[in-house]
């Protein structure tokens, strides 16, 4: 194959691409996070973060992987992923569960950390990364406390 050829298979590679990162990322939105404490043990807290994605087309679209973490006050208290595809439903807001555990040195750094800047929050952030077609769509967002 000469180069030329070779240049417009990449150029038209990069636009199929392109559109498919378009179309993942304009067509499911994150609209809420939230979380479920379960019950204390002698190593700290499990839990589990719910992350409700709506999808806006008539078709399925399959997620290849969610990966995150739970921040309070800009610190890491907990990591959560799902490596196993999940498919969004078309048309409807499907929730997905991820569990997570939160050690009790991670909850003493966030509020040593919390204290030290003067900074409290009142609430947690879910962030993290969705694959999709591919592609990584970004996402930082409260956890809604209802």
């Amino acid at each position: 194959m000469d180069t030329k050829n070779m240049l417009l298979w990449a150029g038209a590679a990069y636009l199929a691409f392109q559109a498919i990162a378009g179309y993942a990322y304009k067509n499911f939105t994150l609209k809420k996070t939230s979380v479920k404490l379960g019950q204390l043990n002698l190593n700290g807290l499990p839990g589990k973060v719910f992350l409700y994605i709506e999808n806006t087309t008539p078709a399925a679209i399959t997620l290849q992987s969610v990966i995150g973490e739970l921040l309070y006050n800009n610190t890491r208290i907990a990591a959560y992923s799902k490596l196993t595809p999940v498919t969004l439903a078309p048309n409807a807001t499907t929730p997905i569960e991820l569990d997570f555990f939160v050690a009790y040195q991670d909850v003493t750094a966030a509020i040593t950390g919390a204290i030290a800047s003067g900074a409290f929050q009142t609430f947690a952030t879910a962030k993290g990364i969705i694959r999709s077609a591919g592609v990584n769509i970004p996402f930082d967002m409260p956890i809604s406390p209802f």
